[in-house]
C-alpha cells in the first residue's frame, strides 16, 4: 500500500475551490493530526433511573436464549433536548439487551455519526444541518454516555471532512463534555497508512481500506440519520459505515469529492455490493438511528430538483436502536413506509439493488419483519411515510460534489 503523502483533504479542497481551475488542484498536502483525548469542560450528568445501571437489560426481559441480533427497539422523541434524547436512547438500549456484554471495562468505542457532505451545503429552509441531513450531537452524546457507563475508557468520534466538521455540525460542546477524541477517517495519522482489511466472500471489493483506530476498536457504533438516498435508496446504519472509507484513496481524480472509484461502472449493481463488503470489513456492534428531524426524498439538499425530487424538512420524532444493522435497517425501512425486502430497482431502491437484502443474503442479519422482534413502539405506531427518491440519471454523489464547490464559493 502507498502512504497518504500528497493526498488532499476535502476541507482543504473546499477552502481552495474559488481559486482553482475546473480540473486542476495545486498545493495538496495531508492533514496529519494525533488523536487527543480532550479534558471535559463540564461534567456529563447522565439521567440514570434509580436501581438501573447502564448496560442492563430491563427488568422482566428474557434472559439467555434471546437472539438479540433480531431485536430492534423504536421510541418516540419529540425534541433534541439532551435529557429527553438520553432518556429515550436509554430505554431503547435496555430493550435491546443493554451494552453490558458489548462494551467491556476499559474498551475503546468508536462512534460514527452521519455527516453527509460534512454538513457544508446550506439547507433549503435555513434550518441547522443537524436537524435536517446530519446526525444531531444530542443522539451521539446519549450513546457515548451509555458506553461510558458500561465501562468504555475511550470514546472516539469519527468522520471524514477534516477537523472543522465537528464545529460545522454543532459537536464542540458535546465532544468537550464527553472528553472524547475525534478522528478524521480520510487521513491515516498517526499511523503511516490505512489498514487493508480482507473481505470474506467479497461481492465487489477483496479488501477495504480503513483507519487503524476503526479496525482496532473494541466496539463500533453506527449513529446515522434516517433518510432516503438517491443512489442507494435508503441510508441508515449500513450505508453510514461507507463513510469510514478514506475518500483520498477511493477517487479517480484528486478533484473528486466523492468516492468516484466506488461509484464507477454499473452503479446500481456495484454500490450496494460495496456497502455489504464495507460492513463485512468493519462489522457494526450497535446502532442508534436519529429520526427526530430529517429530510425527505434525498440524502442532502443537493438532490432537490433532480428528476423532480423535492427535498424538505420532516419530523418523524423517532429514535431506533438495535445490535444488528441489517435487522435495524429493515425495521427503519418499514417505518419509512417501504418494504425492506423489495426487489432492486423498485421503490425505495429505484436506482439500485436492495443492499439490505444483499446483506441478509450474505448471512449478516435478518431483513424479514416476521423474523424480527420489534420492541417499544410497533412499526404501525411509528410509521412515518417518506417519499422515495426518483430514479436518477446522474449519480447523487456527483451532484454533492457540485454542491460542495458551490458552497465553497459562497463562503469565500
Amino acid at each position: 500500500m502507498r502512504t497518504g503523502t500528497g493526498t488532499m483533504t476535502r476541507r482543504r479542497f473546499l477552502s481552495a475551490a474559488t481559486v482553482l481551475t475546473a480540473g486542476v488542484l495545486a498545493g495538496c498536502a495531508p492533514m496529519a493530526r494525533q488523536l487527543a483525548r480532550r479534558t471535559p469542560s463540564r461534567a456529563v450528568e447522565p439521567t440514570v433511573p434509580v436501581g438501573h445501571r447502564a448496560g442492563e437489560a430491563p427488568e422482566g426481559a428474557p434472559g439467555e436464549g434471546v437472539d438479540w441480533a433480531r431485536v430492534v427497539a423504536i421510541g418516540r422523541c419529540e425534541t433534541y433536548d439532551e435529557a429527553a434524547v438520553e432518556a429515550t436512547v436509554r430505554e431503547l438500549v435496555a430493550a435491546c439487551g443493554g451494552l453490558g456484554d458489548i462494551v467491556r471495562p476499559g474498551a475503546t468505542v468508536v462512534i460514527k455519526p452521519n455527516m453527509t457532505a460534512g454538513g457544508l451545503t446550506p439547507t433549503r429552509d435555513g434550518r441547522p444541518n443537524n436537524e435536517t441531513y446530519t446526525t444531531h450531537p444530542a443522539v451521539v452524546r446519549a450513546v457515548a454516555v451509555l458506553a461510558r457507563e458500561a465501562g468504555a475508557e475511550r470514546i472516539i468520534l469519527t468522520e471524514g471532512w477534516g477537523d472543522g466538521v465537528w464545529a460545522d455540525n454543532g459537536y464542540e460542546a458535546c465532544i468537550d463534555a464527553l472528553g472524547a477524541a475525534t478522528l478524521d477517517s480520510d487521513e491515516p495519522a498517526p499511523a503511516a497508512d490505512f489498514v487493508s482489511v480482507p473481505v470474506p466472500n467479497a461481492l465487489a471489493l477483496d479488501t477495504v481500506l480503513l483507519h487503524e483506530a476503526i479496525v482496532d476498536a473494541d466496539v463500533f457504533i453506527s449513529v446515522p440519520k434516517i433518510k432516503c438516498h438517491a443512489s442507494a435508496g435508503i441510508t441508515l446504519s449500513i450505508k453510514n459505515v461507507f463513510g469510514c472509507t478514506p475518500l483520498p484513496r477511493y477517487r479517480e481524480r484528486r478533484r473528486d469529492q466523492w468516492r468516484s472509484t466506488m461509484h464507477a461502472g454499473d452503479l446500481g449493481e456495484r454500490l450496494p455490493r460495496i456497502l455489504v463488503d464495507v460492513l463485512k470489513a468493519r462489522p457494526v456492534d450497535f446502532a442508534v438511528v436519529d429520526g427526530i428531524s430529517t429530510i425527505d426524498q434525498g440524502e442532502g439538499p443537493w438532490i432537490h430538483g433532480s428528476n423532480g425530487a423535492v427535498v424538505r424538512t420532516i419530523k418523524p420524532q423517532l429514535l431506533l436502536a438495535g445490535r444488528n444493522p441489517v435487522a435495524l435497517d429493515a425495521v427503519g425501512t418499514a417505518v419509512m413506509g417501504f418494504d425492506p425486502t423489495a426487489p432492486g430497482y423498485t421503490n425505495p431502491f429505484p436506482s439500485s439493488q436492495n443492499h439490505i437484502a444483499l446483506a441478509a443474503a450474505q448471512g449478516l442479519g435478518a431483513n424479514r419483519l416476521a423474523e424480527i422482534d420489534v420492541r417499544g413502539l410497533s412499526i404501525e405506531e411509528a410509521r412515518f411515510p417518506f417519499t422515495p427518491c426518483p430514479r436518477m440519471t446522474m449519480d447523487g454523489a456527483q451532484r454533492m460534489h457540485v454542491a460542495l464547490c458551490d458552497a465553497a464559493r459562497q463562503r469565500a
